[in-house]
């Protein structure tokens, strides 16, 4: 019960924040890796890049000590990164700022535009920050899921910034809530 009412006021307070959308061009963006090694399985559809790792694409920035990249019909499909820790970041849309999210272990699903952060999980946006063992972050619907880990009584975190007026006027200047 405790663990759904946590995960109830993190969408909640999230949906009372400033909108959060991704670059639209970042997907359609060329994909660069850096690594010290790589194995690729091109049956399979997967790449193993290992050693101080940056992926990049658009403005997504992945830098973590292993990837594995899945992909299917030769298009994106799964990003699963592994570190000590994983960090990421992209730029959002309509001078939102970046997104920057700090975890043991991230996975992008592309197809569905959804990211989960497993271990010590930190996301930061908008002045906002959301804390717990394990985070979900849904793009297309701008929502967020933040799970503590009961084994060990931890608790989520949140911070939300207050609304100031100069963010009440741009957002009338643009038609925005």
């Amino acid at each position: 019960m405790r663990c759904h009412l946590i995960n109830l006021v993190a969408v909640l307070l999230l949906s009372l924040s400033s909108p959060l959308m991704a670059l639209n061009s970042d997907r359609e963006q060329p994909i660069y890796i850096e690594s010290d090694e790589l194995e690729v399985d091109d049956l399979r559809g997967v790449s193993e890049y290992r050693g101080s790792v940056n992926f990049t694409q658009g403005s997504i920035q992945f830098q973590a000590d292993k990837i594995i990249v899945f992909e299917k019909e030769r298009r994106l499909h799964k990003v699963v990164a592994h570190g000590g820790p994983v960090h990421l970041r992209q730029q959002l849309e309509a001078e939102k700022g970046e997104m920057r999210a700090v975890a043991r272990k991230m996975e992008y699903l592309a197809s569905s535009d959804r990211l989960f952060l497993h271990g010590d999980a930190r996301l930061w946006q908008g002045g906002n920050e959301f804390s717990g063992d394990q985070i979900e972050y849904h793009l297309k619907s701008e929502t967020v899921v933040a799970r503590s880990d009961e084994k060990q009584d931890s608790r989520v975190h949140i911070v939300i910034q207050p609304k100031t007026d100069k963010s009440e006027t741009e957002s009338k200047g643009t038609g925005q809530p």
